[in-house]
Parts: structure tokens; sequence; C-alpha cells
């Protein structure tokens, strides 16, 4: 059960949707979709990206590369 700012009312955890600005989780999912873009052969030099745009393509770009190798591993049983 949640009180209404969306909190556990045992835990105090936020809900995901609520942690960060909406501003921003548009922007993080657009660049997501610039990556994506990207990995299918798309030239995206004259989008129009700002200097911080690109340095946080490159780390959406390191962070899917990291899921792709963890996807990729053998999964150790316990």
């Amino acid at each position: 059960m949640r009180d209404r700012e969306g909190y556990c009312r045992i835990c105090k955890f936020r809900k995901l949707e609520a942690r960060f600005p909406w501003e921003f989780r548009v922007w993080a999912q657009n660049l997501t979709r610039l990556h994506s873009w990207q990995k299918a052969g798309y030239d995206l030099s004259e989008e129009g990206l700002t200097f911080g745009d690109w340095q946080a393509l490159a780390v959406v770009r390191r962070f899917y590369e990291v899921k792709d190798i963890e996807a990729a591993m053998p999964r150790q049983q316990a």
C-alpha cells in the first residue's frame, strides 16, 4: 500500500516513475531511441545533438554493451 506521494508505507521507496522528473525520463527515452537507430546503422551526425547529449548517448551505448555481454555469459548455478 502506498501513500498519496507514491511511497511504500513500509520501506519508503518511491515509485520508479516518480524518482526522476518527467523531462529527464523523456530525454533518456530519446537517447535510448537514438542508440537503437545508431545500432541499426543510421548516421546521427546531423541530428543537432549537444555535447552533453553525445556524452549521454555514449553512456547509454556502454550500458547496452555491458547488458549484451552479460546476456552472452553463461549463468553460474548456485
